[in-house]
């Protein structure tokens, strides 16, 4: 099959960030003559897909910034900069955004949506703060220290979509951004730094956040006063998404509330890892919820949530699921396309009756598998597999089956994989693969960093390694 012809596939095969990754591949190998006559076809098709699907490989990105032109940006509404020690060679000049300009970032002046990662991205968020990227409504940043340009952020762009994790927030950086006139376009903000309760209050006390829909706060730190100020303030009474995993709160006593009657508009929350008991099948049933996630299940309550359960994301942690709970799970929430099962005693006898299903995302992390066979139909574009007893030979099975085959993000850290598999994951056909994330004492620096030089990871911009190889990084 020709270049053109990969286009074409990719543009029938319909909206996905999978297919649309598969598209930039093959416009990459397209010539002149191809690249002009597709783009009419695939600009009319591709503007029906949502914005966050549209994500340009990183590689189109190095290639604006040092000059190169090419319509085919038009088609991108996202980018997502990471840095990181062992991105692709190719992919490790994220010090090349230190010297982008406002001319640079026209030529992504399309963009809607940027994701940036890493502490060396602080420059581009400077300019973007400045004014550049003009169409830009959802911004995330996740490890870059810039906590202080939020509010110039906010008052140059109608954001609508605004997340900041792990930049170092402090109360009065939360405060700051409350206050700001610019916060009133927001619909969605995400915060995740151990700003504490007071934080909490400063957001609920805003006269501009009153348009939120979705809330998240995980790993911030918060207690029962926090957990009071959202179930009593009129900021939070349309809220229809609330993530406080991770915190310290009494996650019963905010299910009660919930049950009660607090945020009525709410279809999507994340709990504290905190067990709820007897409290599980009462929240399942208090509302219809599209997304749901919680700790301390069991097979009877397995049982009752793959019942009542008819969302499209569920996640249930810390507890035990045997073959009886996951047979049900498998029969009964037959909508999720979002699972999550971590540290739920899972084994390969149980996922057995789970993965004759098709899943986009999927984490298996902290379980009992040593290998995992495909999801049917295979739809997977996440795979977390991490801390799963899963070795060498496992992931040989894995690769052997197609388990791994259209996954863009995959997490293989704390298995018992050694630089064997790392090797072998080197050699494989794997190029649908963007992140990948590595790690455990079997594994040596040289076998991660032959990643970069892998023909069939084409698509492999991060490689995350969790806990330092053997012998350190050398040089």
């Amino acid at each position: 099959m020709s270049a053109s012809s990969h286009v074409r596939q990719a543009v029938h095969d319909g909206p996905s960030e999978r297919h649309f990754r598969r598209i930039c591949r093959a416009w990459d190998r397209c010539d002149a003559d191809e690249r002009r006559s597709l783009l009419p076809f695939v600009s009319k098709k591709v503007a029906e897909w949502p914005d966050h699907v549209r994500v340009a490989p990183w590689s189109w990105w190095l290639r604006a910034v040092a000059g190169e032109e090419d319509p085919a940006w038009s088609l991108v509404r996202r980018l997502v900069a990471r840095d990181g020690a062992l991105a692709h060679p190719a992919l490790r000049q994220i010090a090349l955004l230190e010297d982008a300009t406002a001319i640079d970032l026209d030529r992504a002046s399309q963009l809607r949506a940027l994701s940036v990662v890493g502490s060396e991205s602080a420059d581009l968020v400077r300019s973007v703060a400045r004014g550049a990227l003009p169409k830009l409504s959802s911004f995330a940043a996740r490890g870059a220290p810039i906590g202080a340009a939020l509010p110039r952020l906010l008052s140059s762009h109608s954001l609508s979509d605004l997340a900041v994790v792990g930049a170092g927030l402090t109360l009065d950086d939360v405060r700051a951004l409350a206050a700001s006139p610019g916060a009133a376009s927001l619909g969605a903000l995400a915060l995740e730094d151990p700003f504490g309760d007071s934080a909490v209050g400063a957001i609920a006390a805003s006269d501009h956040l009153r348009h939120l829909q979705s809330l998240s706060l995980a790993r911030c730190a918060l207690g029962d006063t926090a957990r009071v100020a959202l179930t009593s303030s009129e900021v939070f009474a349309e809220l229809q998404a609330l993530d406080v995993s991770s915190n310290a709160m009494d996650a019963r006593a905010l299910a009660t509330a919930i049950v009660d009657g607090a945020f009525p508009r709410l279809d999507a929350l994340r709990l504290p890892p905190v067990p709820l008991g007897d409290s599980i099948p009462s929240l399942v049933d208090a509302r219809g919820w599209r997304a749901l996630a919680f700790a301390g299940i069991d097979p009877s309550t397995a049982s009752d949530v793959a019942t009542a359960f008819s969302g499209d994301t569920l996640e249930l942690f810390d507890g035990r699921i045997g073959a009886g709970a996951a047979f049900a799970l498998a029969n009964g929430a037959t909508e999720v396309k979002n699972l999550a099962l971590r540290r739920v005693g899972l084994d390969d006898d149980a996922w057995s009756l789970l993965h004759e299903r098709g899943y986009e995302r999927l984490d298996l992390s902290g379980n009992a598998l040593r290998a995992v066979a495909p999801p049917k139909p295979s739809t997977l574009s996440a795979l977390d597999l991490g801390d799963n007893p899963i070795d060498d030979d496992g992931l040989e099975r894995m690769l052997a089956a197609g388990t791994l085959d259209g996954v863009l993000e995959l997490n293989l850290a704390g298995c018992a994989i050694t630089s064997r598999g790392i090797d072998r994951i080197a050699s494989a056909d794997l190029e649908a693969l963007v992140v990948l994330t590595v790690g455990g004492p079997g594994i040596d620096a040289e076998s991660v960093k032959g990643l970069s030089g892998s023909v069939g990871l084409c698509s492999l911009e991060t490689v995350v390694v969790r806990d330092p190889p053997a012998g350190g990084w050398g040089n």
